[in-house]
């Protein structure tokens, strides 16, 4: 025990010593304030193409749309075929050509190659543009000019270029400019990076990729190498990068690493949902507050385009008018650096090594604990040869998978001693933010703030610190279970964990179902509390820890049983913190919610087994067993 004293004392000045890390992790998040919402373009335009009362212009709807609030115009290259939708040119081919000259009356030959005719470009820029891309033969077929490019590739939707005109006015009305740009054939990538490299003094400030894969990717042994080289090229032009919630575009990891994680996170949110309006604007303000999302990517809804554009204007007001405080609509950047050196990580590490070596020691037997520490001491050496972020990851993964068991499993001895429930809570409470300081600590950076690295092994988290406290629960009390008879409140009781269980199961991940009344609670909860305390840890895991503990410091072995319910709280919270790209303080205080709330209801859920209790002893006769 005096042993175990000392390296608590050693383990606590080794964290406060290495909490740097924790508070520059907390000060990077809460310094980039600014969050920016993004529009295309084209459908700015298409708001003017489709308005059928003719009432409405690009320009009117930038201007009604940047009073609203929008703070970003994202462009794409220009293509032959945007070009022809703008009615800037036409395209035809060579059967299309021969009907018209066919009914003209005209037997002027055209060129045997194959390819594509255009009508010249009355602007300048646009004429001068496909000059330089295609150097078109020019043809004066019955008095009417036209090019011919020649080819049979489809060539009319290769870039040629970014429209600096409309750079300039999206500037000039206060715009940001985010250059959508699309992965090429291999030897065009070259070439547009070049004209992204021109035209970044024009004004444009960043880059959102399209489709599934970055530029330079491909599946090429030399892929990573070009995405480097186009990704440095670009970043020391002062681009930064969009990385797409949800989207696992191809190439992304090698352009964050290139970047030095000159990352912005984006949610997109297409409108034309069947969400109502209040759950749209309560996604975007989520994204921001609870993800560290800084870019909000939103596709216009498909009405008529005065609804269109008044349903966006008003979502944009209302979304900044609903956004916390905190949060200011502007030029979203990239998070500073956070610089983690290898003395702390090193400190973080023998932290590690010092906790699970306690751990294993209370749950199990001081030699398995000398097993695992050793174990630890070669990961550790590993890490300072090599560096490798995989072994980071697994040493977070061991202390996140032993600390909930750890939290949860009290020292029976010391709680009869004691008869403390809120002793043992806070000490349980305790020892699991111990385990997710070294985890957030472990895994601190900007690679794993913008989700490029992420915590593996979530599921092992969820799964094995419950079967741990179920073979706990059993061992040794299996034949004292059989001899047992089976009373009224056991069965309650059995009743009740059987379905806390199952609710856990089905409620795990992602695709969990929700009902629409809990949609609701959550929202008022929400509302109430900036942020919402999970279900699973102030409904279930920490009630019934709470109950058990009550139990067994009334010795009732068979209260440990509670404890695999009870888990769950421990848990979910090292659960939440894992997620690394969700603000430090979000999770505290999501988790500062779960606690108080879990002893109140666990305090609450004691009464009303008591009640049971003397209610079912007297039905049988007031026999307890």
């Amino acid at each position: 025990m005096t042993r175990n004293k000392w390296l608590w004392g050693v383990l606590l000045v080794l964290i406060a010593a290495t909490s740097w890390g924790l508070i520059q992790r907390m000060t990077t998040e809460l310094s980039n304030n600014q969050y920016e919402t993004i529009i295309p373009y084209d459908e700015i335009t298409k708001l003017e193409r489709e308005d059928l009362s003719g009432d409405i212009t690009t320009d009117m709807a930038l201007k009604e749309l940047k009073d609203g609030g929008l703070d970003a115009v994202s462009i794409e290259p220009d293509t032959l075929s945007n070009l022809e939708d703008n009615e800037i040119l036409n395209i035809m081919d060579k059967d299309k050509i021969e009907n018209v000259l066919y009914f003209l009356g005209s037997s002027e030959a055209l060129p045997e190659e194959e390819g594509i005719y255009l009508t010249p470009p009355n602007e300048e820029y646009y004429d001068q543009l496909i000059k330089d891309h295609f150097d078109p033969k020019i043809l004066n077929i019955n008095d009417q000019t036209l090019y011919f490019i020649e080819g049979t590739e489809k060539i009319d939707d290769l870039p040629l270029g970014y429209n600096l005109d409309t750079i300039d006015k999206l500037k000039k009305s206060g715009f940001n400019v985010v250059l959508r740009v699309a992965n090429q054939e291999p030897d065009l990538n070259p070439s547009l990076v070049e004209d992204l490299l021109k035209i970044k003094d024009k004004g444009a400030d960043a880059i959102l990729f399209t489709g599934n894969e970055t530029i330079g990717y491909s599946k090429d042994k030399d892929s990573a190498e070009k995405i480097k080289t186009y990704t440095k090229k670009l970043t020391a032009a002062g681009y930064s990068f969009y990385t797409i919630e949800f989207s696992d575009q191809k190439g992304m990891q090698s352009v964050a690493r290139s970047s030095d994680y000159s990352i912005i996170r984006l949610h997109s949110l297409n409108l034309n949902n069947t969400k109502t309006y209040e759950e749209n604007v309560d996604q975007l303000v989520r994204a921001v507050k609870e993800r560290n999302m800084r870019a909000l990517f939103l596709r216009l809804p498909h009405e008529d385009s005065k609804s269109n554009l008044d349903y966006t204007v008003r979502l944009l007001k209302d979304t900044e008018k609903e956004m916390p405080s905190l949060f200011k609509s502007g030029d979203a950047t990239p998070f500073s650096t956070i610089q983690v050196p290898l003395w702390l990580t090193l400190g973080l590490l023998i932290s590690a090594t010092l906790f699970i070596y306690i751990a294993v020691s209370h749950l199990l037997t001081h030699k398995l604990a000398l097993v695992a520490t050793a174990g630890m001491g070669v990961m550790t050496l590993g890490y300072l040869a090599t560096q490798k972020l995989l072994i980071l990851q697994a040493v977070a993964l061991g202390v996140a998978v032993i600390t909930p068991i750890f939290a949860a499993i009290p020292n029976e001895k010391t709680l009869v001693e004691k008869k403390s429930i809120i002793t043992q809570y806070a000490k349980a409470v305790g020892i699991s933010f111990i385990g997710i300081i070294l985890v957030i600590g472990l895994l601190n950076g900007n690679e794993f703030l913008t989700k490029i690295e992420v915590f593996k092994g979530v599921k092992l988290v969820y799964i094995l610190p419950i079967l741990y406290m179920t073979v706990y629960a059993f061992w040794g009390n299996i034949r004292n279970l059989l001899k047992t008879n089976v009373v009224y409140w056991h069965t309650i009781v059995i009743a009740l964990a059987s379905m806390t269980i199952m609710y856990y199961i089905i409620r795990s991940g992602n695709q969990g179902s929700v009902s629409s009344i809990e949609l609701l609670i959550r929202q008022k909860l929400e509302d109430l509390l900036y942020a919402r305390p999970r279900t699973k840890e102030f409904l279930i895991g920490f009630p019934f820890y709470v109950l058990s503990i009550y139990l067994l410091i009334r010795k009732q072995e068979w209260a440990k049983f509670l404890l695999i319910p009870g888990v769950i709280g421990f848990l979910s919270i090292m659960n939440t913190f894992t997620h690394l790209h969700i603000p430090v303080y979000i999770s505290v205080l999501r988790t500062f919610y779960s606690v108080v709330l879990g002893l109140i209801i666990g305090y609450i859920l004691i009464y009303l087994f008591n009640i049971a209790k003397k209610y079912f002893l007297k039905a049988v006769n007031g026999r307890f067993q």
